[in-house]
């Protein structure tokens, strides 16, 4: 019997072998005032962010960065200082080698942080 994954987003260059392995709806800051709504997606090769149908009206990017590049992930509890942000909801950061850290909010972000990191433990091996 065959695998089966979560379709593809059509937004993105795929790379040769590359499936995804779980997707996540979810927000992703965009800047300090604007978050914009999509899916969270983790693949054997990266992270990406792909904003859905409206947002991309909105001009909102897609984004991705290489799965070897992501140093860690952590649940943020609410921050009213940056409600336009996200901060009225937990969130869940994303930190990078060589790049500053996202935030996404998504729904139950202490599981998905479990298992982002155990994502990228796995990618290591």
């Amino acid at each position: 019997m065959a695998e089966s994954y979560p379709k593809f987003p059509e937004n993105f260059l795929r790379f040769e072998g590359e499936k995804v392995l779980v997707v996540y709806p979810g927000n992703r800051r965009q800047s300090w005032y604007r978050q914009v709504g999509g899916w969270v997606y983790l693949t054997n090769f990266r992270i990406m962010f792909c904003p859905n149908k409206l947002e991309q009206f909105l001009a909102a990017k897609e984004w991705w960065s290489w799965g070897k590049d992501v140093t860690g992930a952590s649940p943020v509890g609410r921050q009213w200082s940056d409600f336009l942000g996200g901060g009225g909801r937990k969130r869940m950061r994303v930190s990078f080698r060589d790049a500053p850290s996202g935030l996404f909010v998504v729904n139950g972000p202490e599981k998905i942080v479990e298992e982002v990191e155990f994502w990228r433990s796995d990618l290591d091996s």
